[in-house]
């Protein structure tokens, strides 16, 4: 699996998550929505939050991997799409296959598909042309 965790020592030592992404490596400082570093609260991993935190962190970037939803955006806090742009493009992307589809039946209304399932292509064709 991808990803490692260190102790940065510094004045505050706390804890990084390093994440590779081609010839570029991320250093990971903050637990997602926290402003605080992961600090190192004991010298014993199993007892340090921060440790548990950069833990948990480090699972949940290699869990998007697995799931093929991976974002570095995500844990850098860099920007990620506006949900609202993102509805418009789909919204658009509807409309422009709707647009085809009304294309194709105007153009083929007496196509195999429609001759074996007439109905439901009547009906499919009324609600896509308005009629």
């Amino acid at each position: 699996m991808k990803g490692s965790i260190y102790l940065r020592k510094t004045n505050d030592p706390h804890w990084v998550v390093s994440w590779p992404d081609g010839k570029k490596r991320y250093k990971i400082t903050h637990y997602l929505g926290e402003p605080d570093l992961m600090y190192q609260t004991n010298q014993n991993k199993k007892h340090d939050t921060g440790y548990k935190k950069a833990e948990k962190l480090l699972a949940l970037m290699q869990g998007d991997v697995e799931r093929n939803c991976f974002r570095i955006e995500k844990y850098t806090g860099g920007r990620l799409p506006d949900p609202e742009e993102a509805r418009k493009a789909v919204d658009e992307l509807i409309e422009a296959v709707r647009e085809q589809a009304r294309a194709w039946m105007v153009e083929h209304p007496d196509s195999e598909c429609h001759a074996k399932n007439s109905a439901t292509v009547a009906a499919a064709r009324a609600a896509l042309t308005g009629e």
